[in-house]
């Protein structure tokens, strides 16, 4: 049999441990919820994906790009960073080459 105290240290000791472990989940979630949020940037590949998008999000901001293109290679960082910061708000990408409809569309 176990006395009263052994018992009394093996509770404490599962429950430091449950506790760090927690601790340690609590740090995974929010790592993986960071990095969920940091691709809020939907790539929208055909001009039925581009309404929809718009369609679904209430507040929403469309950046047309091409990957030959300079300054939008400049405006990459600033706009992922944006969509980072304003979470109320839909960031939806465009390649103009890729969805040439989408990028007449909204010409």
């Amino acid at each position: 049999l176990f006395s009263l105290s052994d018992i009394k240290v093996q509770y404490l000791t599962m429950i430091r441990f449950a506790t760090r472990k927690m601790a340690l989940l609590e740090q995974q979630v929010k790592h993986f919820a960071h990095q969920q949020r940091f691709m809020s940037v939907s790539h929208l590949r055909d001009l039925e994906a581009t309404e929809k998008f718009r369609q679904l999000n209430h507040k929403s901001i469309l950046y047309f790009t091409a990957t030959w293109c300079p300054p939008c290679k400049a405006i990459r960082p600033v706009y992922e960073e944006l969509s980072t910061k304003y979470e109320d708000v839909a960031f939806g990408k465009v390649d103009v080459d890729e969805n040439s409809d989408a990028a007449v569309e909204f010409e």
